[in-house]
């Protein structure tokens, strides 16, 4: 594995400063036009423009460093980051002499302009240019180690997709999917009950096919006079006593002659 080159980690250092900028712009824009303030306008813009040449100071280097030494995606890569850097320090020229003068009230609105402008081609242009740039330094640094990992995202991205797909194919397939809707409009309802006629109760009937049981037997038994006695079993209770009666001894006083 090749050693990471010097302009590999001033590219990525490079990113977190464009971050750091963009907030910062944002930051003042939102805080001016909620208390508005030219002291407090003039300090955080000074700080900006410091950032902005600290970048544009890094940004030389890289290209100094990348020089002779580059293949034909650094080279495309190099080329957009100075389009970028371009549009970028063409907004900071509207505040450029912020170091040396101070703010007057008509320069406030090209100042607050230039502020989004630089905010809006940061996150939308820089910050994807600094990728591509890192990336195509990494692939020329250490081409195999970069070709694997980028083989190896794209494979798990590949089978996250599959999986997918193949879960929502079955889902679809299953005989759930396919189950038809049934309305609660199309369903039968049941027929109406219909009240049926009661038949009258004879008792001749009832008498002949209760014949052959126990209860026609003792009523005849009761007709004919004879009479039985409930016999009541009595349930012996086991109480268990709290103390027990001393044995009666030949030499009490109740034996004694």
């Amino acid at each position: 594995m090749s050693p990471i080159s010097e302009e590999y980690r001033l590219v990525i250092g490079l990113k977190p400063k464009l971050v750091a900028i963009r907030d910062a712009a944002n930051g003042t824009v939102s805080a001016y036009l909620a208390h508005p303030s030219l002291f407090a306008l003039r300090i955080f813009v000074k700080q900006i423009n410091k950032d902005l040449n600290d970048f544009n100071d890094t940004f030389a280097r890289i290209s100094h460093l990348l020089y002779g030494n580059t293949n034909d995606r650094i080279t495309t890569s190099l080329a957009e980051m100075n389009m970028y850097s371009f549009h970028i320090f063409s907004q900071r020229e509207k505040f450029s002499w912020i170091d040396r003068e101070p703010i007057q009230p008509t320069d406030v609105e090209s100042i607050i302009a230039s502020l989004r402008n630089i905010s809006s081609m940061i996150d939308t242009f820089a910050l994807r240019g600094i990728d591509n740039l890192a990336q195509s330094i990494e692939q020329r640094d250490n081409p195999r180690a970069y070709n694997l990992s980028r083989s190896s995202s794209r494979s798990s991205r590949s089978i996250g997709s599959s999986t997918s797909s193949s879960s929502s194919r079955s889902s679809r397939s299953s005989p759930r999917y396919h189950s038809p809707i049934v309305s609660m409009s199309n369903r039968s309802e049941p027929p109406p009950v219909q009240r049926q006629n009661v038949l009258p109760l004879n008792l001749e009937d009832i008498v002949q096919s209760l014949s052959g049981l126990d209860i026609l037997a003792d009523a005849a038994a009761n007709a004919s006079g004879k009479k039985y006695r409930k016999t009541k079993v009595k349930r012996r209770r086991n109480i268990k006593a709290t103390h027990r009666r001393p044995l009666v001894r030949d030499n009490s006083r109740k034996h004694r002659k």
